[in-house]
C-alpha cells in the first residue's frame, strides 16, 4: 500500500438543473456507494451555494460535499472518475464538479488508529441494517 494519499471532494447537487429536487435516496446512494467502495467518507450537510455560467445562462446551485481520502493510486484515480461520470449523468448535470488534493497526509496515533478501526467496523455493520440507511437518509434531509 502507498504512503501517498489523495482527498476528494465532490460536489453534489441537491437539485436537477430544471429545479427539481434530487431524490434523498439518491444523495444517501451516491454516499454510501463511496463508503461502500473506499471503507468511508465524510458528508458535509451545510449547503454550499454554487453559481456558473454556461452558453449565456447563468446557474445556481444548493450542493452538499462529498470528502473521502484515500491511497494515491491509478485504481483510485480511475474509481473516481467512473463515479463522477455515473452520478453526472443520473443526476442530470451538465457538470459534476470534482476536486483532488495530492500528497495529503493522515496523521495517526496507535490509540487512534485502533478506535478508528473500531469505528470503522461498527459503521460498516451499522451500514447495512434499514435503520442506519433511514439515520443517513433522515441526515440528508
Amino acid at each position: 500500500m502507498t504512503n501517498s494519499w489523495r482527498r476528494y471532494e465532490v460536489l453534489i447537487p441537491l437539485q436537477f438543473n430544471d429545479g427539481r429536487d434530487i431524490p434523498p435516496e439518491w444523495l444517501a446512494e451516491a454516499v454510501l456507494e463511496v463508503v461502500e467502495h473506499f471503507g468511508a467518507a465524510s458528508y458535509e450537510t451545510q449547503k454550499v451555494e454554487g453559481h456558473w455560467r454556461q452558453g449565456g445562462v447563468i446557474y445556481r446551485d444548493n450542493l452538499v460535499r462529498v470528502v473521502v481520502d484515500v491511497p494515491d493510486s491509478d485504481t483510485n484515480r480511475d474509481w473516481m472518475k467512473q463515479f463522477k461520470s455515473k452520478w453526472k449523468t443520473r443526476f442530470e448535470q451538465l457538470e459534476l464538479w470534482m476536486i483532488s488534493y495530492p500528497g495529503i497526509r493522515v496523521l495517526r496515533s496507535a490509540q487512534e488508529k485502533s478506535k478508528s478501526h473500531q469505528l470503522l467496523i461498527r459503521l460498516i455493520l451499522l451500514r447495512r441494517t434499514p435503520l442506519a440507511r433511514e439515520r443517513l437518509l433522515h441526515r440528508l434531509r
